[in-house]
Parts: structure tokens; sequence; C-alpha cells
């Protein structure tokens, strides 16, 4: 047992991860000093556009420890370099680290020394990894890819199967899951422009249409969507001017299937690379608002159209996630209708 241990991270999205590092810390260390990396650091981080504020950050921090069993003497200090307070505080004598920062690790020391104090001792901890034997990371968190415990959301929706909406479903979906746009798809250009005036108002990264009329009057108001999902119909009824597309997929109405799900999934690995691209659906490509909402980046903006109300506008979050996830659960498997 160490007298006085410090460790340090960002500590997004707090995972079971980051939950596990910060418990080995108290159990090592009659004191705990964390480093909490400020914003001026964080700049070279993947999807940095979605990390938690630092008071967020804190906060949720705090909380845990304070929930646990075996909280004891501990401070939170803002880390704006890697030596936080290693090189004046005389009384830390251990530091937490994993085989990523262990090199951190050996200069706070090599410094140490150079300043006449004690080297550190070095304690690695492992990582967590989640059932497909990956690491729990916030970048991947904050990609869309896993939640804070590591579930991986595409794999999650993938183990379903093809799905159909059941009824009991329908009214459900009739209520918007974000921010309702009024309009109709008649005169859909004051909506559109409507959108085009809070986008700005917002740091946004990614946008996604899903359905013609949204995305064909989002574009009109100069919009640039980094996905399209479009069945070149409207109340099926066909689009004059249908989209040109670069995949397509077949998705019958009421249901998501599997391939509508991984064509989704490569597509959305493709945009975040860069690219802009549209999926055309032989069928119809209502409910692949879902699987877009689970598998897309934190922050993302997801823009589908919905019949008598007009644009919903919404924004992807891991609570958002959780819901969507719980609706698909809900859903009828493929054992239980008939394949079309």
């Amino acid at each position: 047992m160490f007298n006085h241990i410090c460790l340090g991270g960002t500590f997004d999205h707090l995972h079971a991860g980051h939950k596990k590092f910060i418990k080995e810390a108290f159990l090592n260390g009659r004191k705990v000093t964390i480093g909490l990396v400020s914003k001026e650091i964080i700049k070279s981080k993947k999807f940095k556009h979605s990390i938690e504020t630092y008071d967020n950050r804190k906060a949720n921090l705090i909380n845990f420890i304070n929930q646990s069993v075996w909280r004891k003497d501990f401070s939170v200090i803002a880390l704006t370099s890697i030596y936080g307070s290693t090189l004046r505080d005389s009384s830390i004598d251990a530091i937490l680290v994993t085989k990523e920062t262990l090199k951190n690790g050996r200069k706070i020391n090599k410094e140490r020394i150079i300043l006449g104090l004690r080297p550190l001792s070095i304690v690695v901890a492992k990582y967590l990894k989640s059932s497909s034997n990956k690491v729990i990371r916030s970048e991947r968190i904050r990609a869309g890819k896993i939640n804070t415990l590591g579930e991986n959301f595409a794999s999650e929706i993938l183990k379903l199967g093809n799905l159909r909406l059941p009824h009991k479903l329908r009214s459900k979906l009739q209520d918007p899951l974000g921010i309702a746009f009024e309009g109709d798809e008649h005169n859909m250009s004051k909506c559109a422009l409507n959108i085009t005036k809070y986008i700005k108002t917002h740091a946004v990264h990614f946008l996604i249409g899903v359905g013609d009329v949204a995305c064909q009057s989002l574009t009109k108001q100069g919009v640039s969507l980094n996905l399209k999902i479009v069945d070149g119909k409207t109340q099926r009824k066909k689009i004059e001017t249908p989209i040109e597309s670069d995949f397509q997929v077949r998705n019958p109405p009421s249901q998501i299937r599997t391939s509508a799900v991984r064509c989704i999934k490569k597509t959305l690995k493709m945009m975040i690379d860069g690219k802009n691209l549209t999926i055309k659906v032989s069928g119809e490509e209502d409910l692949l608002a879902l699987p877009v909402i689970l598998l897309s980046p934190l922050e993302t903006f997801v823009f589908y159209g919905q019949k008598d109300v007009g644009i919903i506008l919404v924004k992807v979050t891991l609570e958002l996630k959780k819901e969507v996830m719980e609706l698909l659960k809900q859903f009828e498997g493929p054992t239980l209708f008939l394949q079309k």
C-alpha cells in the first residue's frame, strides 16, 4: 500500500474501463490524486467535438467515487501536461499507468530525479476488455460503436436478425425522437430553412438524412449531408427527380433487414473517413433511421421526415442509443414472420 498514488486521464464518458482503473488506484494508495485532462491537451483526440466538458467529466468522476465503498482521501486536479503535480508534490510515492502511458511515467521519474525527488513506483494497470476482446475506450464510445459497458451496438442489433415492426409499436414510433420542424410534403422549404438556421447555431460534425423529401429539402437549402438514405419515393409515390446513389440495398416496408444494417455500418465508416454517400433502398427506408441513430457517432444530427409533422432533427446521444436499442428489442424477430 502506497501513501499517495496519482493517476491521470480524460475520463470522457466515464466507462467500465475507467472505473476499474480508478478503483485500482484507491486499492493501492491511502491518498489518491487524479489528474483530469483539461481542454488544452485534448486537441489531438479523435471525435474531440463530442468530448464532455471538463466540468461534466469532473462531476461524473467525483460522483462515481463518492458512491463507492472504497472511497478515501482524494483530490481532482486539472491536468495541463503529463506531469500534473508530480514535480512539486514530494508526498506522491506512486503512479498508476496503463501500457500506453507507461512512457509518461518514466518521463515523470526522469524529471523528478533531475529535481532531486525520489522516483515514483510505477504500477501498470491492465486494460478492461469487452466481450469482443477489444479495449473499452472513450474514443470508441464517441465514434458511436460501443456503450459505457463496452457492448457493441452493431453486434447487438445484428444478433436480433431481420426485424419487423409489430403493431403495438406503431403508435410509439409516431412520437418524434427529436425536435420536430413543422411542414408538409408540398411545402418543405420553410421547414428546411428553419433547420439550416438551427444548424448554424450548433457545432455539428456529421449530418445524415433519411427519406427523399427530407434530403432534397435540406440540400436545396444548402445543407451538405454526409449520408443520405432514400428509396426514391414519398408516401409510396415515386419522386420526380430521384437522388443518385452509391450503394443499393433491399429493405421491405415495416422491416429492418440485417443486410441494410451492414450497409449502414459500412457507409458510416466511409463517412467518418470523409466521404459523402447515398444509400438507395429498394423497398422502404423509414425504419432505417433507427439503426442509423444506433450506429452513428455521438452528436451526429440525423434528419428524417414524418407524415403530417415535417422533418425531425435527432441529436445522437448515448441515452438515445439506449432508447433505440430497447425499441428494437421489442420488434418481431426473424422466426415470427415470412420473409418477403
